[in-house]
C-alpha cells in the first residue's frame, strides 16, 4: 500500500495568500514592508503587537493601512477604541490608488549614470559590490494582476464602506454594555467584560468560524481586528495588571479559533511607572511584537546621522506559528521614515565619516610621537 499521500489545499479567503515557506494562509498588514518583515504577512488566528512611540503618531498610521487592506478584499472590520472615536479613525483610512504594471515600467529605457560622479570616495573596490536594496519589501500590493497602494496623504470616500461590515466599539458602547450586565465578571474592570463579549460575539457568526463551525453553505470570510490604545491611561485601576493580561489570554484563545487576525497598538513605555515586568509579560501572550522609537524630542533628532528618519523599528518578538521555526528576517537594523504618500521601512544604514575631524587628528597625535621615539631608540644589544 503506497504511503504517498495527497495534499489538501484549504480555498484562501478574501485577501488571502499561501505562504511558500510554511504552506499556510497569510494576509497581508496593507504595508509590503511589514509584510515582509514578518516573512510574508500574518498568520490566521495570530496577534500582532505595536508598540507605540512616545508621541503616539506612527502606530496610526499602521493601523489605517492594517484597516485599510480590509477594505480592499471585502473583509469585516472590528475597531476598537477608548481614547477617541473609532468612527473618526474609519473616515480617515486611506484610498486605495492603482499602479502600473513593472512591465511597462521596465520597457522605458533607464539612464545610464555618470560614473565619474557615482564613484565612492571611501574605498574604489567598493565599486564592484551590488547595490543594497535598502527598502524592505516591494512599494505595491498585488491583487490578482493588478498592482495597488495606499495613500496615506487622502482619505477614502464614505461611500465606499457603506456595503462593508465595519463594527465600532468606544467608550460609550462598553459604558452602555457594563451597565446592562456586570455579574460574574473575572475582570476588575468591566471594560475588558464588555469588549470580549463584543468580539465574542462578533466572532461567534459563522462565516468567521473554524471550518468544523461553518456550514457549508455559508462563505467564509476573514474578521480583522484592531485595538488601538489599548492599555492608555484610560484603561488604569488598581488591578491595571492582571487584568490586561487575563484580557489577552483570553484574546489569544478566541482569535485561534477562528478565522481572523488581530492588531493591537499599545503604550509599553508608560507600563514601566506601573510594572518593569509588564512589557515582557505582554509580549509573551502575543505572536508578533514590534517597537517604534521616534525621534521626536530626542537628541537623534537633530543628530545629522538620522536626518534620513523619523524612527528606529525593532522587531521584539517572532513566533513559529503553525510552523518548526519562526522567520529570520535580513537585518535587525531597521527604521522607519514617514512620507507624504506611504510609510517607508529600511535597513538603517548610517553615514561614513568623510572628513577626519580635529579630535581625531589630536588622538592620532600620542601614536604618531610613540612610533617615532620608538624608531630612534636603540636596543640595548645594539652597540
Amino acid at each position: 500500500m503506497s504511503s504517498f499521500q495527497k495534499r489538501r489545499t484549504t480555498p484562501l479567503l478574501p485577501g488571502g495568500k499561501q505562504s511558500l515557506h510554511t504552506g499556510q494562509q497569510l494576509v497581508s498588514t496593507g504595508n509590503p514592508a511589514l509584510d515582509h518583515v514578518l516573512g510574508g504577512g500574518l498568520p490566521i488566528g495570530s496577534i500582532v503587537l505595536i508598540e507605540e512611540d512616545k508621541i503616539g503618531r506612527y502606530a496610526k498610521y499602521l493601523t489605517k493601512l492594517f484597516l485599510a487592506e480590509g477594505t480592499v478584499h471585502k473583509n469585516a472590520l472590528f475597531l476598537t477604541n477608548f481614547d477617541n472615536e473609532p468612527h473618526d479613525t474609519i473616515k480617515k483610512l486611506p484610498p486605495m490608488v492603482p499602479e502600473k504594471s513593472s512591465s511597462s515600467s521596465s520597457a522605458t529605457p533607464k539612464p545610464t549614470p555618470n560614473t565619474e560622479n557615482d564613484e565612492m570616495r571611501i574605498a574604489w573596490r567598493y565599486n564592484n559590490l551590488d547595490k543594497v536594496d535598502s527598502e524592505q519589501g516591494a512599494g505595491s500590493q498585488k491583487d490578482g494582476n493588478n498592482l495597488y497602494t495606499f495613500d496615506l496623504s487622502q482619505s477614502v470616500d464614505n461611500g465606499a464602506l457603506d456595503s462593508l461590515d465595519i463594527t465600532l466599539f468606544g467608550l460609550k458602547e462598553a459604558q452602555v454594555s457594563a451597565s446592562v450586565s456586570t455579574e460574574n465578571s473575572i475582570f476588575y474592570n468591566p471594560s475588558y467584560t464588555s469588549l470580549i463579549q463584543k468580539l465574542q460575539e462578533k466572532l461567534s457568526q459563522s462565516t468567521f468560524g473554524t471550518s468544523s463551525q461553518m456550514a457549508p453553505s455559508s462563505k467564509k470570510n476573514l474578521l480583522r481586528i484592531c485595538i488601538e490604545s489599548f492599555g492608555s491611561p484610560i484603561w488604569y485601576n488598581d488591578h491595571f495588571s492582571e487584568d490586561i493580561c487575563l484580557f489577552l489570554t483570553i484574546l489569544r484563545a478566541t482569535v485561534r479559533m477562528s478565522l481572523s487576525v488581530c492588531c493591537i497598538t499599545m503604550p509599553t513605555h508608560l507600563f514601566k511607572y506601573i510594572d518593569q515586568s509588564l512589557v515582557h509579560r505582554v509580549r509573551n501572550l502575543v505572536d508578533y511584537a514590534i517597537e517604534l522609537e521616534s525621534f521626536a524630542g530626542s537628541d537623534k533628532e537633530t543628530n545629522p546621522c538620522f536626518k534620513e528618519y523619523n524612527g528606529l523599528f525593532f522587531i521584539r518578538k517572532m513566533t513559529a506559528l503553525n510552523a518548526l521555526t519562526a522567520h529570520t528576517p535580513e537585518t535587525y537594523d531597521l527604521a522607519f521614515k514617514l512620507r507624504r504618500k506611504r510609510f517607508v521601512i529600511e535597513k538603517l544604514h548610517l553615514p561614513p565619516e568623510l572628513q577626519e575631524s580635529e579630535q581625531r587628528e589630536q588622538d592620532d597625535e600620542p601614536l604618531l610621537s610613540a612610533l617615532s621615539c620608538a624608531s630612534t631608540k636603540k636596543h640595548l644589544l645594539e652597540f
